[in-house]
């Protein structure tokens, strides 16, 4: 089952976070309620058979990302006569969403007026100088007579986010880790305060985005995602490098850093004739230092229909 929630944010943030993020911030909060024991149980059953629980990135308030089938179809019309739409267009970038509403529409091989419609949501950014402390000595050294400080970006938001989680279960099982999840803080430098959430729409069952699911011949991820050797290849997509850190009191560790991974971005498509509800596999084995670490690769798959003289 497909279900949404709506979180508000307390504090400044680190962005954008994306759904392996969500997934390990589950299984830290999951730890502390239920036991080691507990989640390596419930790890096992995400290598070996559909995870139990997949959420998407995290989105704007009735905000999705653009299916990139849908840029790809508004970039090779002819815009080249309408300067305004050529403009608009050429703003476009990766942080570009859709309202939900539209992107319904997309959904059904519908593309009028979106490009009127493709958004921009603000965040607020303050710039945030810190001390550099060395992992030897814990305290702020400056032995090789460079510099000591560093610069970070933080965000701030004054609207909602949404996030959509794939269930086996009955979703107000997991309620009690869900919101000690966001508390504790969700993404970077959560110690100083960071990444503090509060859910203010109780998870509710997700309807809209999946009526499509019987006439669909593709779909789109609302997730990022590894891709399974049974899922499609034959479609729209980018790819993303990311360079996971280990989280919690693996944080200052001597490795503190997964192996390097290469993921599909959110709003991929891909033509898929069999009915999927989610793609991507789970990986284990993706620390030096604890095997038993894992990455939740898989993504929400929205049901699309998409052209068929381009399959």
């Amino acid at each position: 089952m497909l279900y949404k929630l709506t979180i508000s944010p307390y504090s400044s943030f680190s962005y954008p976070i994306q759904s392996d993020t969500l997934f390990g911030a589950f299984c830290w909060s999951y730890k502390y309620l239920y036991g080691t024991e507990k989640l390596e149980e419930f790890l096992e059953i995400c290598i070996t058979q559909k995870p139990p629980i997949i959420f998407s990135n995290m989105f704007f308030q009735n905000m999705l990302p653009i299916p990139l089938y849908a840029l790809n179809k508004i970039k090779n019309n002819d815009y080249g006569k309408d300067l305004e739409k050529y403009k608009k267009i050429k703003k476009i970038n990766k942080n570009s969403v859709l309202p939900k509403q539209i992107f319904l529409q997309v959904l059904e091989n519908n593309y009028e007026n979106i490009v009127d419609n493709i958004k921009l949501p603000k965040l607020y950014i303050q710039i945030e100088t810190h001390n550099m402390v060395s992992r030897d000595t814990n305290i702020v050294d400056n032995i090789d007579g460079s510099g000591s400080l560093y610069s970070i970006d933080t965000y701030y938001s004054k609207v909602n986010f949404d996030i959509y989680i794939l269930c086996e279960d009955e979703i107000m099982k997991y309620m009690p880790v869900l919101e000690i999840m966001f508390e504790l803080g969700i993404g970077g430098k959560k110690s100083t305060g960071k990444g503090g959430f509060k859910i203010i729409k109780k998870p509710a069952i997700e309807q809209e985005l999946i009526k499509n699911f019987e006439n669909a011949n593709g779909f789109v991820s609302i997730s990022n995602f590894i891709p399974d050797k049974i899922d499609p290849t034959n479609g729209y997509y980018s790819i993303i490098s990311k360079f996971p850190k280990l989280d919690r009191e693996f944080a200052n560790s001597e490795t503190p850093f997964k192996k390097p991974l290469a993921m599909i971005e959110a709003g991929s498509c891909f033509y898929y004739s069999l009915k999927r509800d989610y793609c991507g596999v789970c990986l284990d084995n993706i620390s030096s230092l604890y095997k038993k670490i894992m990455i939740n690769g898989c993504g929400i798959a929205i049901p699309m229909c998409l052209d068929e003289d381009n399959n």
